[in-house]
Order: C-alpha cells, then sequence, then structure tokens
C-alpha cells in the first residue's frame, strides 16, 4: 500500500509552511509508500520559493494558472503514483506525527477497504465527529483510492463551486469505507465554511435523493431567516 500526499496553495505562504512541516514531521514512512505533491496556482507571495526550498522533501510539484482549487487538486491526482489519496491543503496539518505510518498499517490489514476516514479537529480546538453513512466527511481527513477516479470522475470546476468533494463522497456511498483514528487538524479558514457552500450542499442532498423536497424547503429557508435576522 502507498499514499500520495497533495497539498493545493494559492498565496499562502504561512499556511503552506505549517502544512510542509506537518508532511516533513512524519516518522516511520519511506520513499516507497508515500510521495508528496504540491500544486501551487501561481502564487506571488513566496509560496512558489518556498516549494523551491523543500525540493529535497517534495516528490512533485507545479506552479501555473488554475480554474480554482479543484482544478488544482484533479491536477494533483493526475501527478500523483501511488495507491491511496490524501489532500493536506495549504495550512491544514496531520493529527500527530505518526498518522500515515499508523495508516498504513490499518491498510496493509484491511486491503479491502476503499476509503479510510476520521473525525477532525479544527483549528479552533474543537472536534468535527465524521460519519460516512451521513456523508459527513471533511477531505482532508480522507484517504482513498486513487482509482476511484477512473469509475466516478475527477472533481467539477466552477467558479464558485465549493462542494465538489461532497458530490465525490455521494458517488462513492457504495464503496467500502472505515473509521479510523484522527486524521487531520482541519484550518477553518478554508473555503467550505461560508453560506453559498451550505446551500449547495442541499441541492447536492436533494439530487442524490438523500433528502425530501420538503426539508430541502425547510432547511433552505431557516438558513435565510437566520442570515436576515443575524
Amino acid at each position: 500500500m502507498s499514499i500520495s500526499i497533495i497539498t493545493v496553495v494559492y498565496n499562502d505562504k504561512v499556511g503552506l509552511s505549517k502544512t510542509i512541516d506537518s508532511v516533513v514531521n512524519q516518522k516511520g514512512i519511506t520513499e516507497d509508500s508515500v510521495e508528496y505533491i504540491v500544486v501551487d496556482g501561481g502564487s506571488t507571495d513566496g509560496s512558489f520559493e518556498l516549494i523551491l526550498e523543500h525540493q529535497d522533501t517534495i516528490s512533485a510539484y507545479t506552479s501555473e494558472t488554475d480554474y480554482g482549487v479543484y482544478d488544482a487538486m484533479n491536477k494533483g491526482i493526475d501527478i500523483a503514483n501511488n495507491d491511496y489519496l490524501i489532500f493536506m491543503n495549504a495550512g491544514d496539518i496531520f493529527y500527530s506525527s505518526d498518522v500515515i505510518s499508523k495508516l498504513l498499517m490499518v491498510m496493509s490489514k484491511e486491503p479491502q477497504v476503499d476509503l479510510f476516514y476520521s473525525d477532525t479537529q479544527f483549528s479552533d480546538g474543537s472536534v468535527f465527529y465524521c460519519d460516512a453513512n451521513a456523508l459527513r466527511i471533511i477531505h482532508q481527513s480522507l484517504c482513498y483510492r486513487k482509482s476511484l477516479h477512473k469509475t466516478e470522475g475527477y472533481y467539477m470546476v466552477g467558479k464558485k463551486w465549493s462542494i465538489s468533494d461532497y458530490m465525490f463522497f455521494s458517488n462513492c456511498k457504495h464503496y467500502n469505507w472505515m473509521k479510523v483514528n484522527t486524521i487531520s487538524n482541519f484550518d477553518l479558514g478554508g473555503i467550505s465554511s461560508n453560506a453559498n457552500h451550505y446551500y449547495q450542499k442541499l441541492v447536492v442532498d436533494l439530487l442524490y435523493n438523500d433528502m425530501s423536497f420538503l426539508k430541502f424547503s425547510f432547511l433552505f429557508l431557516q438558513k435565510k431567516l437566520r442570515e436576515l435576522f443575524k
């Protein structure tokens, strides 16, 4: 079993530095079992120069203009050579220095599992309790087979689309999932914390028959009213 760790970054040198350090500090891994890929969207804040400074620990990198985070993630998938993928984007870090080594041990014992996931520690100290059955998944706390993209497609790219990963999870509900110990510490400054993301998620749930139209309408109006009277 082998893992490709992929970091997507655009003008976030401080966050990228944290993530690179977290990857470099992983213990008990080898070049045969783990590769590290950084996809930069053409940063101008010194992020690319930071990547060059760490060329000895980064297996592959690219720096060019893209069409947003999901386009960059798709580029990382194409570059990846290993069996499984973990997206640890700029600012996000692994929960501990032995996350990957422990994960590789579990993977070797459970070769039938397609997607390994965990609860997520947030940067404010709170915990997000993930549940694959309810599609409560945080991308940074997910390690999954790269081959799933051959059958389920890549991430949808759109200017304001922020839930392509959620759509991918929805397509993967029928595969084998397994919950493991905490994988990541998630930076709450990411794109998934805005209202637009919430509305898009409701639409996906409706389209995938995971929510009735009545419930969709209620939650949509509830969110709108909270915004109105905030």
